[in-house]
C-alpha cells in the first residue's frame, strides 16, 4: 500500500524534520562536554578508536533510509518526552557519581527518544538500527576485557602444546626460550570483535528482511573475530620464535592485527552471502507503521510541535541545570586539620616518615601521611583528600588501586569488624589486605576505608553510591583512609597491632577531617 503523499502530510513531515534539527542543536550545545568526553575516547588508539567510522556509518544510513524520507502523516509524541526527563536524571546520576559509562550510554538513548519526540515511536522503529549503531561505540563493552583477555591467554596455552612449544605461563605472562610476551587487555581482539559486529549489523540492516537472518551474521562474526585473534596472538609468538623478539613485526603488531582482520572479512562475507535474507515484510507494514503514529499528540501542526518542543527543552535542560546549581553553591568546607593528628594513649607521634608504599591513587587534593610508634609497634597512617570530586578527579574510578600492581602483590584481601568501644553507637569495618613487594620483598599489613561526608564504607560500590547522593546534597568531598603495619609472623598478630592503633586513634582521625 502506498504511503500518503498528500499536501498536508508533506507539510506535517518537514515540520516534524525542522523541529528535530533544532532540538539535536540543542542537545549538542547542553551535553557537548559530555559528546567531546566520547570522542577522546574515540581519539584513543584503543578498542573504540572505531567511533568516528560507526558515526559516519548512522548518518549515512539514516540519510540514505527512503522509508524514513518517504514518512508523511508524523505525530509528536508526549510519552518520548517523559522518557526524556528520565534519562536526563540517569546522566545525572552518571555526572555526580562521576561515572562516564552511565553518562555515554544516555546519548543514543537520547537520540533516538529526540527522533520519537517528533516522528513517532514508528518513525523511531524505523531509524532503529542506525541509532544502535552507536552503542557500539560506547565505552561499555570494556567490561568484557579481563574475560576475553583470560580466553586468551587459556588459549594460547593449549595451542602452544599442541604445536610443542616450550613455554611457561605466569598470569598473562608468556614465557618462551626467545623472551617473555605479554597479553594485555589490549590484546583480547575486542576492537576487531566490535567493528566485525558493527559491519554485520550494516550488511544485515541493508540486505536482509529477517532480523533473525541478521543474529545469525552477527554470530559468526563473533566465532570469525574471536578465533582470528587468536591466530593473530599466535602469529605473533611464532615470529618471535623464528625471527627474534626485536622483529619489527613483534614490536608493532597493531598493524599486524589489522591485516588479519582484513583477511577475516572475506570468509565472514561468504558466510553473509550464503545467509538466507528471510521473507520480506508484507506490504501493509509500512501502512501500519505510518498509521501507528496516530498516537499521544492527536492533532497536527504548528501548535502541536511547538508545545512538544517546549517541553523537550525543560525534560532536555532541567538535570544540567540542576548540577551546575550543586557545582556552583559548592563550599569548601573539606578540610585536613593536622593538629589533630597527635597520637592518643601509649601511642608517640605523629612522626615524618617516608613510606615505601602509599596508596596508588590519583589526583587527590592533599595527602597527610606520619607514622606512629608504640613500644616496638610502628603504624603508618595515610590520608588522601579529595576536596571537589569532578569527572577525572574522584575517590573511586579504575586508575585508583590500593598497591600499583607492576611494584606489589596483593594477598589476604578481606574485612574485618573493629569493635570501638563504649560511646560507639557502631563498629568499623575495614578492609584488610597483606602487600609484599615485588622489588625488595618488603611486607606490610594493611587496613582501609572510604569516608564520604562523614560516614565511613569498605565497598567501592558503596563509596560510588552514596557519594553520588551526597554530591546531590551539595558535599563533593571524599577520602582515603589506610593504617599499615611491617608484616609480623602472622596476619592475627598485624591485625592485632592495626586493631589497637584503631581503637585509640580513629576518633581523632575522623575529627581531623572537616566534613
Amino acid at each position: 500500500m502506498v504511503i500518503t503523499t498528500s499536501v498536508y502530510g508533506k507539510k506535517n513531515s518537514q515540520l516534524a524534520l525542522g523541529f528535530l534539527i533544532a532540538s539535536l542543536i540543542v542537545f549538542v550545545a547542553i551535553y557537548k562536554d559530555l559528546l567531546i568526553l566520547l570522542a577522546r575516547y574515540w581519539e584513543e588508539a584503543g578498542s573504540y578508536s572505531h567511533g568516528y567510522l560507526t558515526a559516519i556509518l548512522s548518518i549515512a544510513l539514516i540519510l540514505l533510509n527512503k522509508k524514513f524520507k518517504s514518512l508523511r502523516i508524523v505525530n509528536p509524541s508526549y510519552v518520548a518526552i517523559g522518557f526524556i526527563f528520565i534519562m536526563s536524571l540517569v546522566w545525572l546520576v552518571g555526572s555526580v557519581a562521576s561515572v562516564n559509562t552511565i553518562q555515554m550510554l544516555t546519548i543514543p538513548l537520547f537520540l533516538g527518544l529526540i527522533v520519537t519526540i517528533f516522528f513517532g515511536w514508528a518513525g523511531t522503529r524505523i531509524l532503529l538500527v542506525p541509532i544502535f549503531l552507536l552503542f557500539f561505540s560506547i565505552p561499555v563493552w570494556s567490561i568484557l576485557l579481563p574475560y576475553m583477555q583470560y580466553l586468551t591467554v587459556e588459549v594460547t596455552r593449549i595451542a602452544l602444546t599442541l604445536f610443542g612449544i616450550h613455554f611457561q605461563i605466569n598470569a598473562n605472562a608468556v614465557s618462551i626460550p626467545q623472551g617473555v610476551f605479554l597479553i594485555e587487555e589490549s590484546c583480547s581482539g575486542l576492537r576487531f570483535l566490535l567493528v566485525g559486529i558493527l559491519l554485520s549489523v550494516v550488511y544485515g540492516h541493508l540486505n536482509y528482511s529477517s532480523y533473525w537472518s541478521t543474529v545469525k551474521l552477527v554470530l559468526t562474526s563473533i566465532l570469525i573475530m574471536l578465533i582470528g585473534n587468536y591466530i593473530r596472538v599466535l602469529i605473533i609468538i611464532f615470529i618471535g620464535i623464528s625471527k627474534g623478539m626485536s622483529y619489527p613485526l613483534v614490536q608493532d603488531h597493531a598493524n599486524l592485527g589489522w591485516i588479519v582482520f582484513a583477511f577475516l572479512l572475506i570468509p565472514l562475507f561468504i558466510v553473509a552471502y550464503r545467509i538466507n535474507p528471510g521473507v520480506p515484510c508484507s506490504s501493509n507494514s509500512e501502512s501500519e507503521e505510518v498509521n501507528s503514529n496516530r498516537s499521544d499528540c492527536k492533532s497536527e501542526g504548528v501548535f502541536k510541535f511547538s508545545v512538544c518542543f517546549a517541553f523537550y527543552l525543560v525534560a532536555i535542560s532541567a538535570a544540567p541545570l540542576y548540577a551546575g546549581q550543586l557545582t556552583n553553591k559548592f563550599d569548601y568546607k573539606l578540610d585536613l586539620n593536622r593538629s589533630n593528628f597527635r597520637a592518643s594513649g601509649e601511642w608517640m607521634g605523629p612522626i615524618t616518615y617516608l613510606s615505601n608504599w602509599v596508596p596508588s591513587y590519583k589526583s587527590y587534593d592533599e595527602i597527610y601521611t606520619a607514622q606512629y610508634n608504640k613500644q616496638s609497634n610502628k603504624v603508618t597512617l595515610n590520608v588522601l583528600l579529595y576536596l571537589k570530586e569532578s569527572q577525572g578527579n574522584e575517590l573511586i574510578s579504575s586508575g585508583n588501586r590500593l598497591v600499583d600492581k607492576d611494584i606489589w602483590d596483593v594477598d589476604d584481601d578481606s574485612k574485618n569488624q573493629v569493635v570501638l568501644g563504649k560511646g560507639n553507637t557502631t563498629n568499623l569495618e575495614v578492609n584488610k589486605a597483606t602487600i609484599s613487594s615485588r622489588v625488595d620483598g618488603q611486607c606490610a599489613r594493611v587496613w582501609y576505608w572510604f569516608e564520604i561526608g562523614g560516614n565511613y564504607y569498605t565497598k567501592k560500590w558503596q563509596a560510588k553510591l552514596y557519594g553520588a547522593l551526597a554530591k546531590l546534597q551539595g558535599n563533593f568531598g571524599a577520602a582515603f583512609i589506610s593504617v599499615s603495619t611491617t608484616c609480623l609472623e602472622s596476619n592475627k598478630l598485624s591485625d592485632a597491632v592495626l586493631n589497637e592503633y584503631v581503637l585509640d586513634n580513629y576518633q581523632a582521625t575522623r575529627k581531623s577531617i572537616k566534613w
